[in-house]
């Protein structure tokens, strides 16, 4: 899970993670191993994900062709031809599946069914490599209460479905999955500074810190006029 404030960059880090798990490469520091991502977007429309994807994929593009490892200083034409294949096998991964979905609830047996299938597809149409589900954001995937513990869990056994049904584990070898969630909103001290409380400062259930493997909190750092520094936790 990743979660945090609104404003902290958690769609862009997630796109970022998306990419460099579809191509294997290190995100963040972390070692990622090759797999087919499906990503679906649930806050925003198809055509602003498009948008801020493809700056994304733009962007890594310029990235990597700046690399003097990727591009000598004086380049023959096959190194730059090369190069040009490489970069964009690098920066437009065909197995990254993106989905602006407005009205898809989980933690209802059509959303689940709906998404299922989606990864069925992905699987048939791409190698046979894990499946990366991404939600962005958690909350609009949920139809019921996020704060009854019962109902989450209801989500929670579906999430465990997909990560452990047998049909998709034989097919593509498993099914991971992130979820981005927001922060509820902080306690306050004496003086007015907000109180961390860990991953507790998830919004909803405990029972979200519980199932979750690995949780990384984003924050702006408050030093930072831009606000474009991000302090993950």
């Amino acid at each position: 899970m990743l979660f945090g404030e609104a404003g902290t960059w958690k769609s862009n880090l997630v796109i970022h993670a998306a990419y460099c798990i579809a191509t294997g490469r290190r995100w963040l520091g972390f070692n990622t191993s090759s797999a087919n991502v499906l990503y679906v977007q649930g806050e925003m429309t198809l055509a602003h994900t498009k948008e801020r994807i493809e700056k994304y994929c733009a962007g890594t593009k310029q990235i990597f062709l700046s690399n003097p490892a990727h591009l000598p200083q004086n380049p023959t034409p096959a190194q730059l031809d090369a190069a040009e294949v490489a970069a964009v096998d690098i920066s437009y991964p065909p197995n990254v599946v993106v989905q602006a979905i407005e009205f898809l609830h989980l933690d209802e047996s059509s959303g689940f069914e709906s998404v299922k299938q989606d990864i069925i597809e992905l699987i048939r149409c791409f190698p046979r490599l894990p499946v990366v589900l991404i939600v962005d954001p958690f909350y609009k995937v949920f139809r019921h209460d996020l704060i009854k513990e019962d109902e989450v869990k209801y989500f929670l056994d579906n999430m465990d479905l997909l990560r452990m049904n047998k049909t998709l584990q034989d097919a593509c070898g498993g099914v991971s999955i992130i979820l981005v969630h927001h922060a509820k909103k902080p306690t306050l001290d004496r003086d007015g500074h907000p109180i961390s409380a860990g991953t507790s400062d998830m919004f909803g259930s405990a029972g979200l810190d519980w199932w979750a493997d690995t949780i990384m909190r984003t924050e702006l750092e408050e030093h930072d006029e831009t606000k474009s520094t991000i302090r993950m936790t």
